[in-house]
């Protein structure tokens, strides 16, 4: 299973060259299915990239892979990988596999009315998520899914959570409900705001036997909130989060996603999908494992 999970990720990196570019929900998306066929290696691989929604998928006899995902102007994006495998028509070990990885970045600018640099304010964020993994599998079929999301201001990590399934070591991790953190800031003083959202599905067997299907699901979905209990604390008082912005270099107010009149972000904003590679998830199922 190690070597095949190997394998397979290495056709992934090898395949699916990262894109980026700069614009308002801009995607690259990589999904690959790998298999041996009698004596000669069978690869196919799929990119492409959309705007504002992407699905590709990959298939070839019984092995299926696809990845997909969505991002929406208010702060909604969900994202889904799927692999499926049965060995019965193949040989030496098939592994169908399905990455992806979502980035958004943005420059935010607190404010206030009245407020100055002099004073230092804090908030609580939150962020919905709804979502599962699943798999099953017949011997000697396995499976590996999973999805972890990060959230950073400057480089600092407020939130990492993940939740992973595999038929080898079980379930690990949550990944669901109301994410929460308090932030500090300056008002008017911007800082980087990045999310990194990603999931990944794996399923193979050995030789000419053994079923298998894995799946991240977490289509409904990654959800921006509102901010609440917003204070002053350079004067130690409460402040009407109504009052409050988080202003994207576009407009978008972070704060207040679902706000009738918050602006439609244009481009600046970056969003972009990328085939994950082996070190990555090699590195977070080290993570997970430990």
């Amino acid at each position: 299973m190690t070597f095949l999970r190997a394998a397979a990720l290495l056709c992934v990196l090898a395949l699916a060259t990262p894109n980026s570019a700069i614009g308002s929900f801009v995607f690259v998306d990589g999904v690959a299915v790998t298999a041996n066929g009698g004596t000669e290696p069978w690869v196919e691989s799929k990119e492409g990239s959309g705007s504002p929604a992407l699905s590709i998928t990959s298939s070839h006899g019984s092995l299926y892979a696809e990845a997909s995902a969505v991002a929406t102007p208010n702060g909604v994006f969900s994202i889904f990988a799927w692999a499926t495998v049965a060995a019965s028509d193949m040989h030496r070990g098939p592994v169908a596999t399905a990455v992806i990885n979502l980035h958004v970045t943005d420059q935010v600018t607190p404010t206030f009315p009245g407020a100055t640099t002099a004073d230092l304010f804090a908030y609580t964020q939150h962020l919905a998520v709804t979502g599962q993994t699943s798999g099953n599998a017949t011997a000697p079929g396995a499976f590996d899914t999973g999805a972890e999301i990060f959230v950073s201001h400057d480089g600092t990590y407020f939130v990492f959570a993940f939740q992973n399934l595999s038929s080898e070591t079980g379930n690990s991790g949550a990944l669901a409900g109301d994410l929460v953190w308090t932030v500090l800031v300056t008002p008017t003083v911007p800082f980087n705001l990045r999310i990194d959202v990603s999931a990944f599905a794996l399923a193979s067997a050995i030789e000419d036997a053994g079923e298998a299907s894995g799946q991240a699901d977490f289509a409904h979905t990654f959800r921006w909130g509102e901010v609440t209990d917003v204070i002053n604390v350079t004067t130690g008082q409460p402040i009407p989060a109504s009052d409050f912005h988080l202003y994207g270099e576009d407009g978008f107010d972070w704060a207040h996603p679902n706000a009738a009149s918050a602006a439609v972000p244009e481009p600046s904003s970056l969003v972009t999908f990328v085939a994950l590679g082996l070190l990555g998830l090699a590195a977070g199922a080290w993570r997970r494992k430990r």
